[in-house]
C-alpha cells in the first residue's frame, strides 16, 4: 500500500516544480533584488541591506501611492459591490428583456480593459469627449474640464472608469447567490405578513451573507493590484495623483530602471497585502461568531 501510495507521489512532481519556478523562485529574487543596489544603468551590484526601504520609506511618493491605494482598493471595491448588488437585486427579478440587460450589464467585463480604458480616454477628452459635450450642453460647466490632468479630478475619474469596470464581478457572484435562497422563504415569510424591506433585511442578507464578505475580501485585493485602468489612463500622473504602489513599482523597475526601487516597493506591497488579508480573514471570522451568538 505505501508502495502504491509512492507510485501517486511522482505525479506531483511537475507541480511542484512549476510552483517553485512561476511562484517561489520570482519571490526569493524580488527579495534579493530589493536587498542590492541593482540599476539598468549600472551593471555593478552590491549588497545595501535594507538601505532601498529606508530610503523609500522617507520618500512622499511612497505615500501618496500609499494613500491613493487605500482609497482607490476599498472605496473602489465598495462602489463595485454596491452597484454590483444593486444589479443583482434587479436582475433577479422576472421582467421582460432581462436576458438581455444581463448581457449589457456584464459586457464591461468580457471587453478588453485596453479597449475599456481606451473608450473612457476618449470620453474624458476635453476636445473630443462626450461627457465634457453633455456638461457644456446642459451649462453645468462653463469651460472643458480636464478630468485626467488635473490633480483633483484624476483619480476620481480613473476610480470610476476601475468601478464600472469591475462591478460585474460582483453583479454575477451575488446574484448566483441570491438565486440559491429557496423561494419558500420569501413564501412563508409573506404569509407572516413581513414586508418586502423585512425579508430583505432577515432573509436576504443572511442567506448570502457569507458570499458578501468572500467577495468583498476578493475585490479589495484585486483593487489594490490594479495596474492595467491607473497605468493606461494616466501612468500615475499627473504630479503622482493616481500612482498606486504597483504602478510607482513598474514605473521605478521598468522605466527609470531602478530595479532595487521597483523590488522593494513588491516587497512592501506582498507584505501590506498579507497584513490587509489576515485583517479581513480575522474580521470575517469575528462577524461569524458573532451571527453563531
Amino acid at each position: 500500500m505505501l508502495l502504491y501510495k509512492k507510485k501517486y507521489l511522482y505525479f506531483t512532481v511537475p507541480v511542484f516544480v512549476f510552483l517553485g519556478l512561476m511562484i517561489i523562485f520570482p519571490i526569493v529574487y524580488t527579495i534579493f533584488v530589493s536587498l542590492e543596489r541593482s540599476r539598468a544603468t549600472d551593471p555593478e551590484r552590491y549588497f545595501v541591506g535594507f538601505d532601498n526601504y529606508r530610503k523609500l520609506l522617507v520618500n512622499p511618493r511612497l505615500w501618496q501611492a500609499f494613500k491613493n491605494s487605500l482609497v482607490y482598493a476599498f472605496l473602489g471595491a465598495f462602489a463595485k459591490f454596491w452597484l454590483g448588488f444593486g444589479f443583482a437585486l434587479l436582475l433577479n427579478r422576472s421582467f421582460k428583456g432581462r436576458s438581455l440587460a444581463r448581457s449589457l450589464l456584464f459586457l464591461p467585463w468580457v471587453i478588453p480593459v485596453v479597449a475599456w480604458c481606451t473608450t473612457w480616454r476618449w470620453m474624458y477628452s476635453t476636445h473630443l469627449g462626450i461627457i465634457n459635450r453633455l456638461l457644456l450642453l446642459l451649462g453645468l460647466v462653463r469651460e472643458p474640464l480636464n478630468f485626467l490632468g488635473a490633480r483633483s479630478l484624476a483619480l476620481p475619474s480613473v476610480l470610476l472608469v476601475g468601478i464600472t469596470e469591475g462591478y460585474p464581478f460582483f453583479m454575477v457572484t451575488l446574484l448566483a447567490a441570491l438565486q440559491a435562497v429557496p423561494d419558500t422563504l420569501y413564501e412563508a415569510a409573506s404569509i407572516d405578513g413581513a414586508s418586502g424591506w423585512q425579508q430583505f433585511i432577515n432573509i436576504t442578507i443572511p442567506s448570502i451573507s457569507g458570499v458578501i464578505k468572500i467577495s468583498l475580501v476578493l475585490g479589495i485585493i484585486w483593487s489594490w493590484n490594479s495596474f492595467p485602468v491607473v497605468w493606461l489612463l494616466t501612468k500615475g500622473g499627473p504630479s503622482d495623483a493616481t500612482h498606486l504602489l504597483v504602478t510607482l513599482s513598474y514605473e521605478y523597475a521598468f522605466i527609470r530602471g531602478r530595479y532595487d526601487y521597483g523590488a522593494s516597493l513588491s516587497v512592501i506591497t506582498v507584505l501590506f497585502l498579507i497584513l490587509l488579508f489576515l485583517l479581513l480573514r480575522r474580521l470575517q471570522r469575528g462577524g461569524d461568531v458573532g451571527e453563531e451568538g
